[in-house]
């Protein structure tokens, strides 16, 4: 496909989410955008002195099916596959409705350039317009010390607490719930918890997501009205939500 059948150029091109893809299969580290911080494949940055290539991109697009939202999806099963065919790339950003990967080699992307089915759905592959902009600047040495449970938004419900885990290397995880018709409903936030500092990004195969504190909301007692306790342990008075004085809401004499 030529330049001119793809939707996204040079200064043109829209990062999705702003998650940003990166090679994380395989025995060697990573580097992310613009600070040199290499990503291993448990998701923890640290400084590398490999230096960037540059001007080795081409954009991965379907044609009769999204693969930017396949990717979103799957990422650890889509840097699975594209390893298979290139091996291991320097770094993939989601587009608005393509891939945009950059390469090792010129020898890397000139594999890429020859791919035309992806495992079984037609694809093109081409090369950008222009200079591709150096994408979103990594927060390299913006270390926490003293937060250690961070929140990711974005995660598929489709990816398994399983490869979370095991992507991002943390201690242990919970995916954030929310009720819906009477039932919790796993929502795309995930919560990540480690011994030590933060990470500023983590990585689900390819896919790389911002950290950033996680804060909860505070606990509160729908009986006292307190904080830091819940109704089920709740010894004090039964306090009314709408007027603040010691009845239930059920018998308030003020009404809406």
């Amino acid at each position: 496909m030529d330049a001119s059948s793809t939707t996204t150029s040079g200064d043109g091109d829209t990062v999705k989410d702003n998650n940003e893809l990166l090679a994380g299969t395989g025995n060697t580290s990573n580097v992310s955008a613009n600070e040199g911080v290499a990503v291993s494949p448990a998701g923890t940055a640290k400084k590398s002195n490999v230096h960037r290539p540059t001007g080795l991109f081409v954009y991965l697009k379907g044609q009769d099916f999204d693969l930017a939202k396949e990717v979103s999806r799957q990422p650890v099963e889509f840097g699975r596959k594209l390893t298979t065919i290139a091996g291991a790339v320097w770094k993939v950003n989601i587009l608005k409705d393509s891939i945009r990967i950059s390469c090792s080699t010129p020898r890397q992307k000139g594999t890429l350039m020859q791919v035309a089915d992806w495992f079984g759905k037609p694809v093109t592959v081409s090369e950008p317009w222009s200079q591709a902009p150096a994408g979103n600047r990594s927060l390299a040495g913006n270390h926490r010390s003293t937060a250690h449970r961070g929140i990711i938004f974005g995660v598929s419900t489709e990816v398994s607490e399983s490869d979370i885990k095991s992507e991002t290397g943390a201690n242990y995880l919970r995916r954030v719930l929310k009720w819906d018709s009477g039932k919790q409903i796993p929502t795309e936030s995930v919560v990540l918890h480690y011994p030590d500092a933060l990470p500023d990004f983590v990585s689900i195969g390819f896919l790389r997501f911002k950290v950033k504190p996680y804060i909860p909301q505070p606990i509160r007692c729908n009986k006292c009205l307190g904080n830091c306790h819940i109704a089920v342990n709740c010894r004090h008075q039964v306090r009314c939500v709408r007027c603040g004085k010691g009845h239930s809401l059920d018998v308030c004499p003020i009404k809406d």
